[in-house]
């Protein structure tokens, strides 16, 4: 490949986890509610695993099918054309496929783009870490396995809940009780991420370097954060469901067949579980 190559962000740092003041730690895999857990038990920091021999250590698992769907969005926001190395966490995609990306978009052929964003990641690799396998992520962890508290992401809420009882001192993210759905992240270097992003947005809405949303040109393009912009981002959501079909779920699987064993080992529990080995 050419020197456009594949970034991926910097803020998802392998062989760590987040950690705050108190004894809890989480291996932060994207798309797998890590805002939520950061949030709750303020965990900004990260902490090698080789000196994490006190802490208690969480890992939430997806369903590979909903996580990968649940990404598109994102990717869409990020993946950009490769300009300088100031990237600020954005996808850098080689021109090609940037190009035949946005054509499936603004296309309306969202099965398509789904097929072939399948496609690079099947020939190329993940696009940035929200496509990387969920058994990437632990690797480095895998001494310490039968230490890891594993749990489903379905079952966040009562994991959470449970902890807050347990670890006095601890309170849950204003943003949580506000809307239990939605977390703001207080790490700092979360928060000059999504500044650099929205500053992109209000300055040049949609601008053609990133793929953003498949909408149309012109001046009345909706711009970020407002209702608007949300409702286009719902309705790709919706978009991208409706055009997830059977073949496109069963080639994700396939292309996430260890992640999909992992789940199931974790999925079968209730809450907590221990996995003493990656499939």
């Amino acid at each position: 490949m050419s020197h456009h190559r594949y970034h991926r962000p910097p803020f998802h740092p392998y062989g760590f986890a987040s950690t705050g003041k108190g004894s809890l730690a989480l291996i932060r895999i994207p798309k797998n509610a890590s805002s939520s857990f950061v949030a709750s038990f303020s965990l900004n920091d990260w902490t090698h695993t080789s000196r994490l021999t006190q802490y208690e250590i969480f890992c939430a698992v997806r369903d590979p099918v909903v996580r990968f769907l649940s990404s598109i969005v994102e990717t869409t926001m990020r993946a950009r054309l490769f300009q300088d190395d100031r990237f600020f966490g954005d996808i850098v995609i080689d021109p090609k496929i940037y190009f035949d990306m946005q054509h499936f978009l603004r296309a309306g052929k969202i099965t398509c783009f789904l097929s072939y964003m399948i496609d690079v990641i099947e020939h190329t690799g993940p696009m940035d870490a929200h496509h990387e396998r969920q058994v990437r992520f632990l690797e480095d962890f895998t001494p310490h396995l039968h230490k890891i508290a594993f749990f489903d992401v379905a079952d966040t809420d009562a994991v959470i809940h449970g902890l807050l009882k347990r670890h006095t001192g601890s309170k849950v993210d204003a943003n949580r009780l506000r809307d239990s759905k939605r977390v703001v992240s207080r790490s700092a270097r979360f928060r000059a991420l999504h500044q650099e992003l929205q500053h992109r947005f209000m300055t040049k809405p949609l601008s053609p370097r990133h793929l953003i949303l498949p909408v149309q040109d012109g001046e009345n393009q909706p711009r970020f954060r407002s209702k608007a912009f949300d409702q286009a981002i719902q309705d790709f959501n919706q978009s991208i469901q409706s055009a997830a079909t059977s073949d496109i779920r069963s080639r994700i699987t396939k292309l996430y067949a260890l992640d999909c064993e992992l789940h199931a080992q974790v999925a079968v529990q209730r809450g907590c579980t221990w996995v003493t080995a990656l499939p």
